[in-house]
């Protein structure tokens, strides 16, 4: 609709309310476009503030002589919650290094 400002004011109360990163970089967008170097700068801090709570891969480790531990992660390597997780990190770093990309010529 071309109105970034109202947009940027909505999108600063829900990120200050609940922090995510698709706000953030919906957020951090309109700042863009309107131009603000500053609020740009401080998004970007605070978007990179939010807690990453996704495990890892890395995070799913079992010792290797427990053979049951190691059964139920090979079983669940590869079941939907392992793909959900995966997505949304491969999201979240798709956020980050747009944003990165977006604004560093703009700072």
């Amino acid at each position: 609709m071309g109105i970034y400002t109202d947009a940027a004011i909505n999108y600063e109360i829900m990120f200050k309310e609940r922090p995510d990163f698709k706000t953030g970089f919906n957020l951090l967008l309109c700042y863009f476009v309107l131009g603000d170097r500053n609020k740009m700068k401080q998004c970007f801090a605070e978007l990179l503030k939010i807690q990453l709570r996704i495990p890892d891969d890395d995070d799913y480790q079992a010792d290797p002589s427990d053979k049951q531990a190691n059964l139920v992660l090979e079983v669940t390597r590869d079941d939907k919650l392992r793909r959900y997780e995966r997505k949304k990190r491969r999201f979240i770093e798709h956020c980050i290094v747009t944003a990165v990309k977006l604004i560093a010529p703009a700072i």
